[in-house]
């Protein structure tokens, strides 16, 4: 009995695990950048079961974001062009400083 007592109570923990994943995504009208001459656009395609956001830019652009989720997080980036092409990802770790 207590056997199968800890076993339900593992398959609770992973449960609660698996229901406490969040994804956060990186939408344009979340940027903090200014976007007056952006001419960066979104669309939402369904891949399969999921909505996918994509960002969509023409030309040289630059899109930023605030990522102060708090906690550890993985990316997922893909980039894709139609001619070669130079672009850079680049991760800034902003120390917020209170003046007194």
């Amino acid at each position: 009995m207590a056997l199968v007592g800890m076993q339900l109570a593992i398959v609770l923990l992973i449960g609660r695990d698996w229901a406490y994943v969040t994804t956060y995504r990186l939408y344009l009208d979340r940027r903090i950048d200014s976007s007056d001459r952006s001419a960066a656009a979104q669309s939402f395609d369904i891949v399969g079961r999921q909505v996918v956001p994509r960002i969509v830019t023409r030309g040289p652009d630059r899109v930023v974001f605030r990522t102060d989720i708090g906690q550890d997080s993985t990316i997922h980036v893909l980039l894709r062009a139609h001619r070669p092409t130079r672009y850079a990802i680049e991760w800034r770790d902003m120390v917020l400083q209170e003046s007194s």
